[in-house]
């Protein structure tokens, strides 16, 4: 990670520089360029009013909280009120009309995730295309867990595992219907032979209520939604989709050493905004992304959270997002 912060600081550099060199560089007789030195004029004030981050899930989810970390920090770098909206329903869909009810000018941002693309794949897919939207930064990686309440007879993934195949009825709740979640638990449920109930709630938070309150069996979600109350003895994380045990969790099972290497993977989440929004505003967004993943607070919050910092810039996060959307379209068919 600190490789790829590093060559990123030398490519702004080295684009500050050009660009200084391009604008001093001898007369300009090619054409009338008032159009690009308006765009580059609104840019150079952007931002002159509050933003608005749209997050899709409810208050205390893992992606409102990265919402907030990154309004806190875009709010002190850019001298304006950074607000954070929670527009829940339809699996996404209220937040993603709402983004594109807005003008295309950055001043509407929202937090998506890698079950957005599942959603565009599925029940959403008649009413939005990924082209709607321009997807200008990944953040962070949240690794899945497998978690339950102690002193249930579920204390680790076997036991776990012969209670659902014995269970006519056994239920695991987590985010949303056709989430990441729901599909990677759905990927546990056949690799390791049990059939389940899938809950849905409206984010995280709500499943570990409910896990909590003895309501659900157990729940499928991530480290940082779960670890505080893993350290203070109400849950038991009994298995992480990371690669290699994490260090705060050194007694925690991997899927992989568990014989489930398919199962390693990662909850990613980042920002998108309307398709349209000038590029001289996601260029802006893409400093401040890349200030935000080496800001010490930033970082601390996600050591703090089982979370790992997975900056990519505009450049990267859009083709990503559109293998990421064509790799789950093809997964979801069946192929």
């Amino acid at each position: 990670m600190k490789t790829k912060l590093l060559k990123w600081t030398f490519i702004f550099v080295l684009i500050a520089l050009l660009t200084a060199a391009c604008a001093g560089g001898g007369n300009n007789t090619g054409g009338n360029n008032t159009g690009d030195a308006g765009a580059g004029e609104q840019a150079d004030k952007w931002p002159e009013k509050p933003i608005t981050i749209i997050v899709w899930s409810k208050a205390g989810s893992g992606v409102d909280v990265m919402g907030r970390q990154a309004a806190k920090f875009l709010e002190s770098q850019l001298g304006e009120s950074v607000v954070v909206e929670n527009i829940t329903g339809g699996d996404g869909a209220s937040a993603m009309q709402t983004i594109l009810s807005k003008p295309a000018d950055g001043y509407t941002i929202g937090v998506n995730t890698r079950s957005q693309m599942i959603s565009l794949n599925t029940d959403l897919k008649s009413h939005f295309k990924l082209d709607d939207f321009h997807f200008i930064s990944i953040n962070q990686g949240d690794p899945y867990a497998l978690v339950v309440r102690p002193g249930t007879g579920l204390d680790t993934f076997e036991d776990f595992v012969q209670t659902a195949k014995n269970s006519e009825k056994f239920a695991i709740g987590g985010f949303g219907a056709n989430s990441a979640h729901q599909i990677f638990t759905s990927d546990l449920g056949k690799a390791a032979g049990f059939s389940f109930e899938w809950i849905p709630f409206a984010g995280g938070s709500e499943a570990v209520t409910q896990l909590l309150g003895g309501h659900i069996q157990a729940a499928l979600t991530n480290v940082g939604q779960v670890l505080e109350h893993v350290k203070a003895g109400q849950l038991k994380i009994i298995a992480v989709s990371t690669a290699e045990r994490m260090e705060e969790l050194p007694d925690t099972p991997t899927f992989n050493e568990l014989g489930f290497p398919e199962l390693e993977s990662s909850h990613w989440r980042g920002f998108y905004a309307k398709k349209g929004t000038p590029e001289e505003i996601i260029a802006k967004y893409d400093e401040l992304f890349l200030a935000l993943s080496q800001d010490e607070e930033w970082v601390n919050y996600l050591d703090a959270n089982g979370l790992t910092n997975d900056f990519m810039p505009s450049s990267e996060s859009q083709p990503f997002v559109e293998k990421e959307f064509a790799e789950i379209g093809k997964k979801l068919a069946g192929n």
